[in-house]
């Protein structure tokens, strides 16, 4: 896929991506069934330290277009088409079913993390040790945890 794919729908969460899509294209008479084939790396920023990390994809979707003469019907998995059409624009649902085959969480292998930052979101300031006082309500939830 080329480096500008993703930089034209201006994503947020896609920073570059290294993908390829075979795409199987099974036509009727009233109906293409699409089936996507999705594989590659994409990079993100981690969740957890804001570094890039490559995240692997590799995912499978379809989508079946339907030949109609009312065309405003279209949902997820199903797109109407006039039947005068001749040509098919998948490059929406090919930026739409790489954002969903992202992980929810996008963070690095345990132990890949950058260091620093993981040791500085670790750190308690001095401010905030001396303030940190325990309502008197929560310690006695804690005795009955001890006691349990």
């Amino acid at each position: 896929m080329e480096p500008s794919f993703f930089d034209d729908e201006m994503l947020d969460d896609i920073q570059e991506a290294n993908l390829k899509v075979n795409l199987a294209l099974h036509k009727n008479e009233r109906m293409l069934n699409l089936d996507f084939h999705l594989f590659g790396k994409a990079k993100c920023v981690c969740d957890r330290c804001g570094d890039d990390v490559w995240l692997d994809i590799d995912s499978n979707h379809n989508l079946i277009a339907r030949f109609a003469q009312e065309t405003n019907m279209t949902d997820d998995e199903v797109i109407f088409l006039s039947p005068a059409e001749y040509q098919l624009d998948i490059r929406q649902f090919i930026f739409e079913y790489t954002l969903l085959s992202l992980p929810v969480k996008k963070v690095h292998p345990k132990g890949e993390c950058n260091d620093q930052v993981l040791e500085y979101l670790t750190q308690k300031s001095d401010d905030e040790i001396e303030t940190t006082e325990t309502d008197p309500r929560w310690e006695a939830l804690g005795k009955l945890n001890k006691n349990a």
